[in-house]
C-alpha cells in the first residue's frame, strides 16, 4: 500500500468510527444512518467541478465504493464468526 492509499484507508476508518459516534449521539436507527450517508454523498457529488466530474463518473465512483464498503463489512462480520459487535 502506497502512502496515499494508506492515508485514505486511515481516513475511511476514522470516518466510520466518527459515524458510529454520531449514530449513538443522535440515537439514529440503521435506516436513518443510511439516509444520512446518502444525503452527505449527494452533497459531495454536488460540490464536484462539473467541468471534470460527470454524473456518470460520480455514480461510478459511488457504486464502486459502496461495493468496497460492503465487502469490508462482510469481511469484518465473517472474521468475527458471524457475531456483530
Amino acid at each position: 500500500m502506497n502512502p496515499r492509499e494508506k492515508r485514505l484507508m486511515e481516513a475511511k476508518t476514522a470516518l466510520a468510527r466518527d459515524m458510529q459516534a454520531w449514530c449513538e449521539r443522535f440515537d439514529l436507527s440503521q435506516v436513518e444512518a443510511l439516509a444520512l450517508c446518502a444525503h452527505i454523498t449527494g452533497a459531495a457529488i454536488a460540490m464536484q467541478d462539473q467541468r471534470i466530474m460527470t454524473p456518470e463518473k460520480a455514480m461510478e465512483i459511488v457504486s464502486r465504493n459502496i461495493e468496497a464498503g460492503n465487502a469490508a463489512a462482510v469481511s469484518v462480520v465473517a472474521s468475527a464468526d458471524g457475531r456483530r459487535n
